[in-house]
């Protein structure tokens, strides 16, 4: 068995998730701060071999009504890079509103959104890894 790994790319932060060994559930690991693609890769690259890690998942930002920003332009070329520096399979997945949800999933717990910007991160980057893990499963 191996691990999947999420991540949740944003302007300033990067918000990472990653599968227990059974691909059923996704849970939160860290928040990096971005500083650029070479140490995120260096680090992607450590956490790939440290927590055996076979696949990651990158979240699009797609426009709500469909279709690609600019933003989600930046990401695809992003991942097509890392499937060039990475020897693991990468794939994409649909983050619209994860966001929202983590959120929301922070008022839940009683815990202020604007307080939390590195949890939020990390709770979006589950949810897209969730939803992965979700499409994975037969019906």
């Amino acid at each position: 068995m191996y691990r999947i790994l999420a991540v949740d790319i944003g302007e300033k932060r990067i918000g990472i998730a990653i599968s227990d060994l059974m691909q059923i559930i996704a849970q939160p690991l860290e928040t990096w701060k971005w500083t650029g693609y070479r140490p995120f890769l260096d680090h992607l690259k450590q956490v790939v071999r440290e927590q055996d890690v076979k696949i990651l998942v990158v979240g699009i930002p797609y426009r709500m009504r469909g279709g690609n920003s600019g933003k989600t332009d930046e990401i695809l070329k992003l991942i097509d890079r890392l499937k060039k520096d990475l020897d693991i399979r990468i794939e994409g997945q649909d983050e619209r509103l994860t966001t929202v949800m983590a959120e929301r999933s922070l008022r839940e717990m009683g815990r202020e959104p604007s307080r939390e910007r590195d949890k939020i991160d990390q709770i979006a980057a589950v949810h897209i890894l969730q939803a992965w893990l979700e499409k994975q499963k037969p019906n």
